[in-house]
């Protein structure tokens, strides 16, 4: 998913959202996969609890 294409990508909502200690890794990953990385890695927590398909 962090490798497709950005044509490839759906339509983008801009959310603003305050960040802990996650920030430090989130600011580890190349500007262009921050938003990527942040949605897989909720997608992955909301499928774990049932909230997603």
């Amino acid at each position: 998913m962090l490798l497709k294409n950005p044509k490839d990508r759906s339509k983008r909502v801009y959310r603003g959202f305050y960040f802990d200690d996650v920030l430090r890794i989130i600011d580890r990953v190349p500007k262009s996969y921050k938003s990527e990385l942040v949605n897989e890695a909720l997608r992955k927590v909301f499928k774990e609890k049932g909230l997603v398909d």
